[in-house]
């Protein structure tokens, strides 16, 4: 049987407030990388096997609600932020 990790919720909320040394880490590098104990960012003996669940199956419009979860989704994993005001960048959602 294959053992499961589950990310625990505060691990975004630590994110967002990691060091300068990490400044330039995404999201989805830092939990395939590295763990948090404490107030100290560890890092795994092997990189770590991300499973993403999304939410979008098939041909979903652009215009609707869960084209912007995806969106917003993609940009917290995969860029750079301090903050979800950072990531939505000048826009409104």
């Amino acid at each position: 049987m294959t053992e499961r990790v589950y990310t625990n919720p505060s691990f975004v909320a630590r994110y967002m407030t990691r060091s300068l040394n990490y400044e330039n880490t995404s999201l989805i590098a830092m939990a395939k990388k590295y763990y948090s104990n404490r107030d100290r960012w560890l890092t795994h003996k092997n990189d770590v096997i991300i499973r993403l669940v999304r939410e979008i199956d098939g041909d979903i419009p652009q215009n609707s609600e869960k084209w912007e979860s995806f969106c917003h989704q993609q940009v917290l994993l995969f860029h750079h932020c301090r903050s979800l005001e950072e990531a939505n960048g000048p826009f409104q959602s």
